[in-house]
């Protein structure tokens, strides 16, 4: 049975994510099909929010796990 172990950050110290907003709106009212290209620029960023919002769950967790102790 594995020890137990206190969660410790990740070496980030910022999360940041570049929102190109114009390009955004723009696939979004799109009308037609998606090019290759427009298709491989929307995977990858939803790869990068995907990237962005598990370093925030990540923080958050520990700041939640923190505050149980409060509550004790």
């Amino acid at each position: 049975m594995p020890k137990y172990q206190e969660p410790r950050l990740c070496e980030f110290t910022e999360i940041k994510l570049k929102i190109p907003r114009y390009r955004l709106i723009k696939l979004l009212f799109k009308k037609g099909f998606l090019t290759f290209d427009e298709m491989i620029f929307l995977r990858s960023f939803v790869l990068k929010t995907e990237i962005v919002e598990n370093q925030l769950l990540h923080t958050r967790s520990i700041a939640e796990k923190a505050l149980l102790k409060s509550e004790k």
